[in-house]
């Protein structure tokens, strides 16, 4: 072999083993849980109007699965998420199920950007991107892209 050509087989295996690294890396990444556990939040919703109203919310982990309860001045729902990637504590979520949002349409005089995150929210395979917000209060924060919003989740109740 020429002394050229053995340069470039050392490069392109060296570029090989690099790129091979790189994706086992990503591959470990982005199967990772950033969620694990039971999580909660509480707080208030002001509504232009300047009605207020209390809001809790708690989250719990199965493995990949995301049940996410909350309540709205005890009016409750529930949905069903499922993480599908994640990247150094960012994760883009599915919703599983359908619903109508009756829940909260009959009992709240809502906000039309409330109504409409709950609207999309509600249906089946709407995506959730969080995007992990660094916090110094202890709790995991992230902000959630299609809905603009940043929610903050604590361990204890």
């Amino acid at each position: 072999m020429k002394p050229l050509n053995i340069r470039w087989a050392f490069t392109w295996s060296g570029l090989v083993v690099i790129l091979v690294i790189l994706h086992i890396i990503y591959s470990a990444q982005s199967s990772r849980q950033i969620l694990q556990g039971t999580f909660f939040a509480s707080g208030v919703l002001i509504m232009s109007s300047g009605a207020v109203y209390d809001s809790s919310q708690r989250l719990q982990s199965h493995g990949y699965k995301l049940h996410d309860f909350e309540a709205i001045n005890k009016n409750s729902q529930d949905f069903s998420l499922t993480q599908v990637s994640s990247l150094f504590g960012n994760a883009r979520f599915v919703t599983n199920q359908e619903r109508d949002g009756e829940w909260i349409k009959d009992k709240i005089n809502i906000d039309r950007d409330i109504a409409f995150n709950y609207a999309y929210y509600s249906n089946e395979f709407s995506r959730l991107s969080l995007y992990k917000i660094k916090a110094r209060i202890g709790s995991q924060c992230f902000y959630v892209k299609e809905l603009e919003t940043v929610r903050c989740f604590g361990a204890e109740r």
